[in-house]
């Protein structure tokens, strides 16, 4: 028995998985980003960590980790952890310690972004 078409198969459906997948995490980015800047509410938040990552082929990512507190839909105060990428031109000015503007959904205040990263965005006005 020829195992070839199989593998073949198997090497296109997770190619397409992937694809899909990778589909899927773009959309949700662009609406979450499209539902904080016409609903997010705005708060501050203190930087815990920057992290610079070596990757394949000598490139680098850059990040940062912040905590922040949001008032959740029973009223409560919570606090919250957010990591999101950075620019390599941005990132010398992220330190630990340092606070940042954020937006967070009042109804799903684990989603978050930073305010001047979201102002940045094509045809998108915070609060607008």
């Amino acid at each position: 028995m020829n195992a070839l078409p199989y593998l073949v198969v198997l090497l296109v459906a997770i190619a397409l998985s992937l694809g899909l997948y990778a589909l899927l995490t773009r959309t949700l980015a662009r609406l979450n980003d499209k539902a904080l800047t016409q609903r997010g509410v705005a708060a501050e938040a203190s930087i815990t960590a920057v992290e610079e990552k070596r990757l394949p082929r000598r490139l680098l990512a850059y990040g940062i980790t912040y905590r922040y507190l949001a008032v959740t839909s029973q009223g409560t105060t919570q606090t919250y952890v957010g990591r999101e990428a950075v620019e390599a031109d941005e990132f010398p000015r992220f330190r630990v310690g340092h606070t940042i503007w954020i937006h967070y959904l009042p109804d799903r205040p684990e989603i978050s972004r930073r305010s001047d990263a979201l102002a940045k965005l094509p045809g998108r006005k915070i609060g607008g």
